[in-house]
């Protein structure tokens, strides 16, 4: 948003506070990702932190340690070609390496199948227009004169 010069503002707020709502909000993401990455199962996730990881540590039982594996092997990628090669896209590179080898080795890791569901083979279909189908051709000619009206005249 430069034109608007919002981050300008930013000066007034002390340092200390800029730092304790970027590590919040940080602490926030690696808990909610810890679900994820440590393949936790069938618990009831709550919103608030403190209980969040009450549940986590609750279901640390059902730990795969594969996908321990494979989430530590994409950190890795990530961190290694940003500090061998910064140009290159370390995630997509993680991203394509982890699923090669589950693939590839057949691991047993959750994939979006897995966790969500089926994913649509084709998109959906666009929604119907707002006048029938099968109107008459004078039916559907007044319509549409209607709506350019309705646009040329500003409809209000």
């Amino acid at each position: 948003m430069p034109p608007t010069r919002w981050g300008t503002f930013t000066r007034y707020i002390p340092y200390s506070v800029i730092v304790g709502l970027a590590v919040g909000i940080a602490l926030v993401v690696f808990v909610g990702q810890l679900k994820e990455n440590l393949v936790l199962d069938a618990y009831k996730e709550p919103a608030a932190l403190t209980p969040k990881l009450a549940a986590q540590w609750n279901a640390i039982e059902t730990i795969h340690p594969t996908a321990i594996v494979v989430s530590i092997l994409a950190l890795a990628i990530i961190v290694g070609v940003e500090r061998l090669r910064p140009d290159w896209p370390g995630i997509l590179i993680a991203i394509a390496v982890c699923a090669a080898l589950t693939a590839l080795l057949h691991l047993d890791v959750a994939a979006i199948g897995t966790r969500f569901g089926d994913v649509p083979k084709r998109l959906p279909a666009p929604p119907r227009p707002w006048y029938p189908l099968f109107a008459s051709c004078g039916e559907r000619t007044r319509a549409s004169l209607l709506l350019a009206r309705g646009q040329m005249c500003g409809a209000r």
